[in-house]
């Protein structure tokens, strides 16, 4: 019966433990294998953090109340938690750097997050300087970003050149058997039917030309960043992706009904890319709340953990698009995304804006918060680029279809 009946507290046994440490004890005896400490690293950590095992261990300090307590682990868990966002944010390469760059830790910590005092608005101060720090990493080019696989962006150069060759270009290719599998893959799709398959890369190549080719070494090596081990990680992951796609295949679209077919490839990538930094920034915090123990995890809800994401991954994709060497319109788009410019109506900002609020619309997007004024975001943009319902319409008539059958949906 003990196999699904969870354990007697500690602290039912020796009533004086104290209770960060019952809560430690207990989470490692958890039934469910992902809510016990995944490494001693882990556990040591939660063992060490707390200021008071420089003492005795088996009594309570002196004149400590539960609610001094509570108040006490509370303060040390936003402390972790900024430590542990800072280390995730700096380069592995450059290990002097964090010196060099941190923030005053006592000053930032009490004046910054206002932890001197216990209120409701603590949360939102926390979430607002994780957001502020992820910026600032940013702008001073402190903050790890994914890279294209050397092989691709050796073949996106060589796309670029004249004198280039599909059989070069197979060649290289061969250099990254995942990739290579994966061009052979979309060239024997539906998408380009033909009454042979591709048994070479070079006749993949050759099939799919020099812009598809282009394009999808781009979508693969973003499609990337949006894997993760975690489960549950992974689910939130592939939703915002399957957005992205939505976004994207909108973008080309929009661009053809409004006379600017020759941006349309642009405008895939800028849609496809929009929302690139948020499995950046989801990834750091959520390795600062895996050091955490399981009372401190509670101190982050759900809604915080999307604020910070939705508050800074923008600049974060922006960055990426910039190391990844993508047009100027691409990375004027991603930075200026949901603000329209009436001044330039065909921008490509423009269309970005409005191919992620009908997305949203038409259910690609995660939650229900994003939806707040979505509607009247899709209004202004057809008016201002006029698109009319027919064409709307014929737009969304097969894009699920698209997206079920895209290779990296």
């Amino acid at each position: 019966a003990h196999i699904h009946q969870a354990p007697t507290p500690l602290s039912q046994h020796v009533p004086n433990v104290p209770t960060f440490l019952n809560d430690i004890i207990m989470r490692s005896l958890a039934k469910a294998p992902e809510q016990r400490p995944t490494t001693m690293r882990e556990l040591r950590a939660a063992l060490l953090r707390d200021p008071r095992l420089e003492g005795d261990l088996t009594t309570e300090p002196p004149h400590s109340t539960q609610h001094e307590e509570d108040a006490a682990i509370s303060k040390a868990a936003a402390h972790k938690k900024m430590s542990v966002l800072r280390s995730a944010a700096l380069p592995r390469r450059a290990p002097d750097l964090a010196a060099r760059t941190s923030i005053n830790e006592s000053e930032d910590m009490h004046d910054g997050f206002g932890l001197s005092t216990n209120d409701a608005e603590r949360p939102q101060r926390v979430g607002d300087k994780l957001a502020t720090i992820i910026r600032e990493r940013v702008q001073s080019q402190n903050l790890v970003l994914p890279t294209m696989p050397q092989v691709a962006v050796d073949c996106v150069r060589l796309l670029g050149e004249e004198k280039s060759t599909f059989a070069a270009i197979a060649k290289l290719l061969q250099q990254d058997p995942l990739l290579a599998a994966q061009v052979l893959k979309v060239a024997n799709s539906v998408a380009f039917l033909s009454s042979e398959k591709a048994r070479t890369l070079e006749q993949a190549v050759s099939r799919l030309g020099a812009r598809q080719l282009r394009m999808l070494l781009i979508e693969l090596s973003a499609h990337q960043v949006f894997q993760s081990r975690d489960q549950r990680t992974r689910d939130a992951f592939n939703g915002i992706w399957e957005h992205s796609l939505t976004v994207a295949l909108l973008s080309r679209g929009l661009s053809v009904i409004c006379g600017v077919r020759q941006e349309a490839e642009a405008a895939h990538l800028a849609g496809l890319l929009h929302d690139l930094g948020k499995p950046i920034v989801g990834s750091m915090l959520l390795e600062a709340e895996r050091s955490l123990s399981a009372r401190e995890e509670r101190f982050m809800t759900p809604g915080l953990w999307m604020q910070v994401v939705d508050d800074s991954h923008r600049q974060v994709g922006q960055a990426i698009a910039r190391s990844w060497k993508m047009p100027d319109a691409v990375v004027d788009a991603l930075e200026y995304c949901g603000q329209y410019d009436e001044d330039n109506p065909k921008r490509m900002r423009n269309i970005v804006t409005l191919a992620n609020a009908v997305a949203k619309q038409a259910g690609y997007c995660l939650g229900t918060a994003a939806l707040d004024g979505n509607d009247d975001i899709v209004d202004q943009g057809r008016t201002l680029l006029g698109i009319g319902d027919a064409e709307l319409e014929a737009l969304l008539a097969d894009l699920s279809t698209q997206i079920g059958s895209h290779v990296a949906a």
